[in-house]
């Protein structure tokens, strides 16, 4: 049985409390240089730099600025460590404070110039990165502020408060880049949220931008959300295991050529069975490689597999970096894993471009079972090669102008090749339905969470991530609160 709080409440959670500022921690405050006497007490007296040893309960608040690399490696007292982007709403104290200097923009970690050492590196437990944003949408900072480049960032950075930025690793060398954004070491408990991450968008140079291989943990407290990611190489969460990612965009891998270290958006394998992989309400845009999701090797035991509410796009699927595609399958269980319990429902796919876009297993020593694949939506699959392979149920999916090969038998399913654009602005990105049509208009009826659409409303008819006439927009949380800090 899958125990799960609807995702919209998630949401609420994370985007309420950063404007708040109602927490009994100790506050301190943090800029790249310091300033008088360097105790962290208020902005006139600010750490310069985070400290090597933290103190768990508090909150560390970061000014603007570019912070080099830094390893949580060191703490003392118990309970979870805070770093948290402070903003105009929410910055400690203000005492010394200059919004202009200090909450305009991003704080930024980078990766070492040369060699291995990443912006963060994750060696304890229980830490909290918080870029203190408030967009409700998936990502941060408003979405891309480009349709075409992905090595642009958001719309309004600052919402996306904490950057880690790979383009000061200047190695030429075959891997010379690994672990560029994110190593999590040996820490099994971490949030990260609102958060940019800027890879090299180059496989050869950056193999595991994200990088958890030390074993899994099931009951660990896992969160990727409100994360902004563009423009990485391969294998973008390498072994990261029991999680959930949430609310997130994650745009672009691989984008110089380099097959042979397999692209894919997320990798697990050669650990311990995993149980629980909860990825809903996100965005996974020009992703090329094996998969977007792939478990294999080990072989891979993996159970509790939840992927549902997300928008899977290939927006530019004649430009060299995105022509290989998904190789493999949306989801693919391969190379002697086993994969059980999987729910993949209400996704979206829009110009999906691969031999495979769609869940599936291969290899005959690979094994799925209790498999179901329910209210999805295809519409234009560029290049699609065969059909679902579930072991499981599989229906009420709409396959829309994808091509003969890709329809499938099952209940409710539709197969055409003459449906109208589902989509209120595919061009601009907006994967919200245009019309009521009964290509896509017959859902079967499923249990929370999948009730609710990646707009936070109930789905009463349709398939794919939204309901026809979902809010394209979600009320933000309110601004300018205060409240006392101890």
């Amino acid at each position: 049985m899958r125990c799960f709080l609807p995702h919209l409440l998630l949401a609420v959670v994370f985007t309420i409390l950063p404007a708040t500022t109602a927490h009994s921690q100790t506050c301190l405050v943090v800029t790249p240089t310091g300033s008088g006497s360097k105790t962290g007490a208020d902005w006139n007296n600010a750490y310069a730099g985070l400290p090597a040893t933290l103190v768990r309960g508090d909150i560390y608040y970061l000014a603007d600025g570019t912070y080099g690399q830094y390893s949580f490696s060191s703490a003392s007292g118990t309970g979870w460590i805070e770093v948290r982007k402070a903003q105009t709403y929410d910055h400690c104290t203000n005492t010394g404070w200059n919004a202009s200097t200090m909450g305009s923009s991003q704080a930024r970690f980078t990766h070492s110039t040369t060699g291995m050492t990443p912006a963060l590196n994750f060696a304890i437990d229980q830490v909290i990165v918080n870029g203190n944003g408030q967009y409700t949408g998936a990502g941060c900072g408003g979405g891309p502020s480009s349709a075409t480049d992905v090595t642009q960032g958001p719309v309004n950075p600052a919402d996306c408060g904490i950057k880690t930025d790979a383009r000061t690793c200047t190695s030429t060398s075959t891997n010379g880049c690994d672990d560029t954004t994110l190593f999590t070491g040996s820490a099994d408990n971490w949030k990260l949220l609102y958060m940019e991450w800027q890879g090299l968008g180059n496989a050869q140079q950056e193999q595991y931008p994200f990088n958890n291989r030390t074993g899994n943990n099931n009951s660990a407290t896992r969160l990727i959300e409100h994360v902004f990611q563009h423009d990485f190489g391969a294998n973008i969460l390498y072994t990261v295991g029991h999680r959930q990612v949430d609310h997130s965009y994650f745009w672009g891998n691989q984008r110089i050529e380099y097959p042979s270290n397999h692209g894919q958006y997320s990798y697990d394998g050669f650990e311990n069975p995993i149980v629980g992989i909860t990825e809903f309400n996100n965005v996974y845009r020009d992703i090329q490689g094996t998969a977007i999701w792939g478990i294999e090797d080990g072989p891979q035991v993996a159970s509790n597999i939840d992927l549902y509410d997300n928008v899977i796009t290939s927006t530019y699927p004649t430009l060299s970096w995105v022509r290989l595609g998904i190789q493999n399958g949306s989801l693919c269980c391969l190379n002697g894993s086993t994969c059980s319990n999987i729910y993949y429902v209400n996704n979206t796919h829009a110009n999906v471009y691969g031999l495979r876009p769609m869940p599936r297993y291969q290899d005959s020593g690979t094994t799925t079972s209790n498999v179901t694949v329910e209210n999805n939506l295809w519409y234009n699959a560029i290049n699609a090669g065969d059909q679902i392979n579930t072991n499981g149920t599989q229906d009420h999916n709409s396959f829309l102008n994808s091509g003969s090969t890709i329809c499938t038998s099952g209940t409710g399913n539709v197969c055409t090749q003459t449906a109208p654009n589902p989509f209120a602005n595919m061009s601009a990105l907006d994967f919200m339905l245009a019309s009521e049509n009964a290509d896509w208009s017959n859902r079967v009826s499923l249990g929370s969470p999948y009730s609710t659409d990646a707009a936070g409303d109930a789905f009463s008819t349709d398939r794919g991530a939204y309901q026809f006439g979902s809010a394209t927009t979600q009320v933000n949380p309110p601004t300018g609160l205060t409240a006392a800090v101890n």
